[in-house]
């Protein structure tokens, strides 16, 4: 398996979804390998600035400095429950790009597991021993610790080497629309941002790359392109499956040019405030949905957004990917359906559980579907 991430050694969540994303992948024994690509949270940064990291979260999210304080310690806790031992109010606030043309540098004297070796030793000297990760010196001692010649290391970074590589990495990422980190690429067909919980690592795992899983550890019915194609063909279902890149948004899904635009989708993955109640909304693809209108035809607690982890755990999804299919996945049948009345007589496109393909069908055989499953749905004027 090979995983292409895009990572800054300034990111916390960056060293914590690698090494939870490392941690699933040995406890499923899948053989893989890493590529990390340089990402700037904030390639303005001065070398050696320093700071008082909690008044900058606080002025960076608007957040007085119990509340950045709060968070700054939520983000410790994270980093322990994967084995980490950092203490982020104390890290040195630097410039990271002289550290990733070190990486750049792994790569290529040593491959993928020197890179590695590398990327491990870097975080470690921001995120607990905290020292300036823009010092030469500690680069070159990083460096030779390693295995590679301080003297060619210490010349290259004197010099402009691997500059061009780092800048390649970091327009890529604008290129593939990549905003935040860490996001990893694996095998070049799914994109994962942020940093997930070990246990949903692996179920994603199982379910886009189970040849890659041990058949004893992979197991599990859930419903992937593959099922859901199935299921429909079982029952006569007719539609019409368009491949395509993987998008994760409207602006790139328009981009597609799919036929049939009567039918475009916008899905929503919504909550109550109680976490009593999840909904698969679909409005026409170009409408806004008003949570208060919607609350009030459904009768319901106040209503927001369902977060990323919540859409994994009860339908098996990542970010992009959200569809009234994903409900097949809903074993305990937390998740309703929510049709806008705008569809009931007509066609609607969806994914069949995967964003790197579009199905269009009538609205009345999704309803059926769901159904037979034990899916509550509802049609609404919205």
């Amino acid at each position: 398996m090979k995983i292409k991430y895009w990572s800054d050694y300034a990111c916390p969540y960056c060293y914590i979804g690698e090494t939870l994303l490392r941690q699933a992948l040995d406890e499923l024994d899948v053989f893989y390998e890493f590529e990390m690509k340089a990402f700037e949270l904030n390639p303005y940064a001065k070398k050696g600035a320093g700071g008082d990291v909690v008044a900058m979260f606080a002025a960076k999210y608007q957040l007085n400095l119990d509340e950045a304080q709060a968070k700054v310690d939520s983000i410790n806790e994270m980093a322990k429950s994967a084995g980490l031992d950092f203490d982020y109010a104390k890290v040195f606030h630097t410039n990271t790009f002289d550290a990733h043309r070190l990486t750049r540098m792994a790569l290529v004297k040593g491959g993928p597991e020197l890179q590695a070796k590398i990327a491990e030793r870097l975080y470690r000297a921001y995120f607990a021993e905290h020292v300036d990760v823009a010092d030469h010196e500690v680069l070159v001692g990083i460096a030779g610790d390693a295995g590679l010649d301080e003297a060619e290391v210490r010349a290259m970074l004197n010099g402009k080497d691997f500059s061009d590589e780092v800048s390649l990495d970091e327009r890529e990422a604008q290129l593939s629309r990549i905003t935040s980190v860490p996001c990893f690429v694996i095998n070049e067909k799914v994109a994962v941002p942020g940093a997930m919980p070990k246990d949903q690592f692996k179920d994603l795992i199982k379910k886009y790359f189970p040849g890659e899983v041990p058949t004893a550890i992979c197991g599990g019915n859930m419903y992937g392109n593959k099922e859901v194609y199935a299921l429909l063909n079982e029952r006569g279902i007719e539609y019409e499956a368009i491949e395509h890149e993987a998008v994760y948004n409207m602006e790139e899904a328009d981009s597609l040019e799919l036929p049939h635009r009567e039918a475009g989708t916008k899905n929503l993955f919504i909550k109550d405030d109680k976490k009593r109640n999840y909904y698969v909304v679909i409005i026409p693809e170009h409408d806004r949905l008003d949570l208060k209108a919607l609350r009030e035809k459904l009768q319901s607690r106040p209503l927001k957004f369902a977060q990323e982890n919540e859409l994994m755990d009860l339908m098996g999804l990542i970010p992009g990917q959200v569809t009234p299919f994903g409900t097949l996945n809903d074993k305990e049948h937390k998740v309703k359906v929510i049709f806008a009345e705008y569809f009931r007589h007509g066609l609607m496109d969806a994914h069949p559980n995967d964003n790197t393909a579009t199905m269009i069908l009538k609205t009345a055989d999704v309803v059926k579907v769901l159904q037979e499953f034990g899916v509550e749905t509802q049609f609404v004027e919205l």
